[in-house]
């Protein structure tokens, strides 16, 4: 049965305890192998017992509220808890630095940070002094808590102070009410606020309903991307509109162990996820994992391009993965693949209500109640056309069935020294199916060939070990064969393998590579490839690997 969605996100927590008040809402697993369980009626409890804590901080519609903890229950709880009270929520990236999460909380005017000790410890004197009021949600003080500033609360104790919900109940969100404050990657540049309405949320969850009538209350999936972003946050609205159960996962490098422990019926993820999940699958062994094949519905990919040849051997494994495309600036998915109606190598048919047209150029234009209107700042869109449709910067194509294959970024397209204009992404997403290649990034402009940048698997390289254990001959005829699927224009001369994965500055929490920061931190690697008289395999040296921040989230 096709759900009935509201039209405010405080609305949709409400209908779901009156359908289903006793289902599971969410599992907490924690890595002491803890899992305890919320039904819907302790969720929306715990809800109310935070709005009451945040009540006497949180006084008036459309303050500002940001969030930096890791993805979990608490973080769903305190998101639902604000925005109950009229909060407008802003997630920040955990892995961001403090400086740039000091640009967000001031651009955004935030005055309250929830956040936990872990996170106050490290970043406290920078982060927290940039808002008024501080909570953290930790249960207990600790023994250093007599030092903490006026400002700095706990969310428990505030909750346990309040007595009413009186003044709760004056401040629930209309429609029109701005929900969120969501911020872009930053792949191209400073990130940008993008503030949504609770009307807009919600078309966006009734659109994904639609689209998946499949989900129901016998379904499960897990949470595991940064709910920073608005794509898991718009995963975990959906799971609530159809009474799935949500499993939380604590640590996110464990997804694919936490996948076939859990064995979800569906589940959201980044390319780099399937491409390790059809790596593990090819492992006879892996018995949860290819049990887990046979319980899923469907998995949905996005974030970037996957090869049509890895969804084909994932199907062989009984996984069905279906690729969609959004930006951030339209909180409605612009197009989707269906369990019912899907192309590999698409990212499906444009998704209602959308309106989506091609330009003259091949340009994807979107238009519809989920898409933003301005970035925080700014009065309008400068990327937006004078009929109102937003210029994505992706090119794509329609076939004659209505399926859309995006070809490329235009800001992304190489132009090399013979005339050619060349998208890397279908370039890279061909390359990336080779066993030996984890990550790659093609560059090539100005030159008369096009290179890349390689990092290997961890079975291709020996454990502490730069040198690669395959041979240059082995890796060459690895990416040969990738060769025949492309123009010859199209193919990749030189390979430069670094002897890590690509570091945090050089990666999205959604993990995108930022293409501009990786040209710039190897650009001596890069010229030394280009020096060679012929195409060649090189091996970056270590003073060509600059030192970046370590630990970024990831699937390593």
């Amino acid at each position: 049965m096709k759900p009935v969605i509201p039209s405010t996100v405080c609305e949709l927590l409400e209908l779901r305890l009156q359908l289903s008040p006793t289902a599971t809402a969410c599992i907490s697993h924690s890595q002491n192998g803890e899992c305890p369980k919320l039904t819907w009626q302790d969720f929306t409890a715990q809800v109310l017992r935070f709005s009451l804590g945040f009540q006497s901080l949180v006084t008036k519609p459309g303050e500002v509220a940001a969030i930096l903890l890791t993805s979990s229950v608490t973080y769903e709880l305190v998101s639902h808890a604000l925005m109950r009270l009229g909060g407008v929520v802003v997630g920040l990236d955990c892995q961001a630095t403090p400086q740039d999460m000091i640009s967000v909380l001031h651009r955004c005017a935030a005055t309250l940070l929830v956040t936990d000790a872990t996170f106050f410890e490290q970043f406290g004197d920078s982060v927290t002094s940039s808002v008024k009021s501080v909570v953290l949600v930790d249960a207990v003080r600790s023994p250093t808590s007599s030092k903490l500033p006026n400002s700095v609360f706990y969310l428990r104790e505030l909750s346990h102070a309040s007595k009413t919900v009186s003044s709760i109940e004056k401040s629930v969100p209309r429609p029109n009410d701005i929900a969120t404050i969501i911020f872009t990657s930053g792949t191209t540049g400073e990130p940008k606020g993008i503030p949504f309405r609770h009307e807009q949320i919600m078309a966006a969850c009734g659109a994904l309903c639609a689209a998946y009538p499949e989900l129901g209350e016998e379904d499960s999936t897990i949470c595991w991307l940064p709910l920073s972003a608005l794509f898991q946050r718009m995963v975990n609205l959906v799971s609530m509109a159809c009474g799935m159960t949500t499993h939380f996962i604590e640590d996110p490098r464990q997804i694919l162990k936490s996948i076939g422990e859990i064995q979800p019926t569906f589940l959201v993820g980044v390319p780099r996820l399937f491409e390790k999940l059809r790596d593990a699958l090819r492992d006879t062994r892996n018995t949860e994992l290819r049990t887990c094949a046979r319980r899923t519905k469907y998995m949905i990919s996005g974030s970037a391009p996957l090869p049509s040849s890895l969804l084909a051997e994932l199907r062989t494994f009984g996984i069905l993965v279906l690729e969609a495309y959004g930006q951030s600036e339209n909180a409605i998915p612009i197009a989707v693949n269906r369990a019912t109606d899907y192309r590999f190598g698409s990212v499906g048919k444009p998704l209602p209500p959308n309106q989506t047209r091609l330009a003259d150029d091949g340009e994807v234009e979107v238009r519809g109640i989920g898409l933003f209107s301005h970035y925080l700042g700014q009065e309008r869109a400068s990327n937006l056309t004078s009929d109102d449709y937003y210029q994505t910067g992706d090119l794509g194509v329609f076939d004659q069935d209505g399926f859309l294959y995006l070809t490329g970024r235009k800001r992304d397209l190489i132009k090399t020294s013979t005339g050619r204009r060349i998208g890397p992404s279908r370039i890279e997403a061909a390359y990336s199916c080779c066993r030996s290649i984890d990550q790659i990034v093609v560059i090539g402009d100005g030159q008369k060939y096009l290179a890349a940048l390689v990092t290997l698997k961890s079975s291709a390289r020996p454990v502490g070990g730069d040198a690669p254990n395959l041979t240059d001959e082995e890796l060459l005829a690895e990416v040969r064969s990738v060769d025949e699927c492309l123009s010859e224009h199209e193919r990749v001369q030189a390979f430069g393998i670094l002897g890590r994965p690509f570091q945090a500055d050089e990666v999205t929490s959604s993990q995108k590579l930022k293409r501009n920061v990786i040209v710039r931190n190897y650009a001596a690697f890069i010229a030394r490839l280009y020096e060679a008289e012929t195409p060649c395999v090189l091996q970056a040296r270590a003073d060509e690997l600059l030192k970046t921040t370590e630990g970024r989230l990831g699937l390593e």
